[in-house]
């Protein structure tokens, strides 16, 4: 989901506002996430923009993230924001999709499974990359909870200095 915010803030008061909600992530948190407690928020905020997600207590690559840049503008700061699953491991979900539907062919084929039942799998698995190659965007994570969880964090933190 995209989000746009414009705030009467500069770009340094915005990151601050936000970086007040949002702890940065130690290296324990990286390496074992159950082990450390604090804000529901954590990642990397700058006057130049931020990658935040939810606090866990385990690792998930297809939870969410909101990702964002501070623009400068004569009033104020326009502040551009994604919710969802980076793009790299969107990116990564479709190939891998990809990749089954077509190296298990020749194993279903060898394992008897007729040959239109395997035509069918590899397609399905075809457009299935596809689709989640071109709408990566769109993708809200697992569990999308927490893509709301993130865009009330947004809400409210600049909703309050929106012009």
């Amino acid at each position: 989901m995209r989000l746009h915010y414009r705030v009467r803030l500069m770009p340094d008061d915005a990151a601050a506002r936000l970086r007040t909600q949002v702890d940065r992530p130690s290296l324990l948190y990286l390496v074992v996430p159950g082990l450390t407690s604090g804000a529901p928020f954590v990642g990397s905020v700058t006057s130049s923009g931020f990658n935040v997600r939810v606090r866990r207590r385990s690792a998930n690559s297809l939870a969410p993230r909101a990702v964002g840049f501070f623009r400068r503008t004569a009033t104020g700061t326009d502040i551009d924001a994604t919710v969802g699953v980076g793009t790299a491991m969107s990116r990564a979900l479709a190939l891998v999709i990809g990749l089954i539907g077509v190296v298990a062919a020749p194993a279903e084929l060898s394992a008897g499974v007729p040959a239109p039942v395997v035509i069918t799998i590899a397609v399905v698995c075809a457009i299935a990359a596809v689709v989640i190659w071109l709408h990566e965007s769109e993708d809200l994570g697992f569990p999308a909870r927490e893509a709301q969880q993130l865009k009330t964090l947004l809400d409210a933190t600049f909703e309050s200095e929106t012009k």
